[in-house]
């Protein structure tokens, strides 16, 4: 996996020196990029500790995103996000369960908003940070093997910041890296029928309400399309 990044990485250096680069005009124009990377959970969203019942015991994961960008000057954009995020459930916290017992945690960032700073006007390469809050949903999943159950919760509000780097190849099409920072507040749970059986197999703790408790980092790439 090291050797993998460290190529990747490589070769995207390479490409940024070699490429005939434009300077990265920003003023006026929008910004369509479709993201994908690796998402870790932390806190307790990470924890496999039955005697937390907070622990939702989240594995690293992945994230698959879309954003549309405008700016309003050359230093600053606007912008907007949808997110999709999955975790495997360890399998410390599930072998104490019942065995051969499968889970995952989902969260759709359903929408987001976002300002972005742009620094180094006129350069191809141009670093960025940016900060906004979005509405998420997140949802656990059980599979038996025979059935499987599923318990959503209502909508939150979340809050993310973000860095990242992007270089312009031409003047439309570019490509970056970025890292997020994301935490989804309180959700009450909404498991509808479900909610008996999925406490009964979740444990003495019953589903695991994440509400206050999604954080992740976000290590993404993405391709950008001026226009």
């Amino acid at each position: 996996m090291r050797r993998l990044t460290l190529s990747v990485v490589t070769l995207v250096v390479i490409a940024c020196c070699a490429a005939p680069a434009s300077a990265f005009d920003a003023y006026h124009r929008f910004f369509l990029a479709a993201c994908g990377g690796v998402v870790v959970p932390i806190g307790d969203f990470a924890d496999d500790d039955l005697a937390n019942p907070q622990a939702g015991g989240a594995k690293t994961g992945f994230d698959l995103g879309l954003r549309l960008e405008y700016g309003v000057t050359e230093t600053f954009l606007v912008g907007g996000r949808f997110g999709y995020d999955r975790f495997d459930v360890k399998r410390e916290m599930l072998d104490a369960i019942a065995p051969d017992l499968e889970a995952h945690w989902t969260l759709t960032e359903i929408f987001g908003l976002y300002g972005k700073f742009l620094a180094m006007p006129g350069a191809a390469t141009r670093p960025y940070a940016r900060a906004g809050a979005f509405l998420g949903k997140p949802e656990l999943t059980f599979d038996s093997g025979d059935e499987i159950w599923s318990g959503e919760y209502d909508v939150s509000l979340g809050l993310e910041a973000a860095i990242g780097v992007t270089h312009m190849f031409s003047r439309n099409v570019g490509f970056g890296f970025e890292a997020r920072f994301a935490h989804l507040f309180t959700s009450d749970s909404d498991s509808g029928d479900d909610a008996e059986t999925l406490a009964r197999i979740a444990g003495p703790s019953g589903v695991r309400d994440p509400g206050g408790n999604v954080s992740l980092i976000d290590l993404a790439a993405f391709v950008d399309y001026s226009f």
